[in-house]
């Protein structure tokens, strides 16, 4: 199965790099609501946002 490359699944390290900021920032705003619950979750730690979903959020990605 292919999944589009516009809609591939983001993990957070890729996710932090993409928006400059650190693991403890997106910790925080995932407590806050301004990220949206992830799509893959593999563990607690290794989690993953479709490009679609933090997109539907507002979220701006290079």
């Amino acid at each position: 199965m292919n999944i589009p490359t516009e809609d591939r699944v983001i993990f957070r390290p890729e996710l932090q790099a993409l928006l400059h900021v650190s693991s403890e920032t997106i910790r925080r705003w995932l407590l806050a609501s301004k990220l949206p619950m992830p799509d893959v979750a593999l563990t607690r730690k290794t989690v993953g946002w479709k490009r679609s979903t933090l997109e539907r959020a507002g979220i701006k990605l290079a």
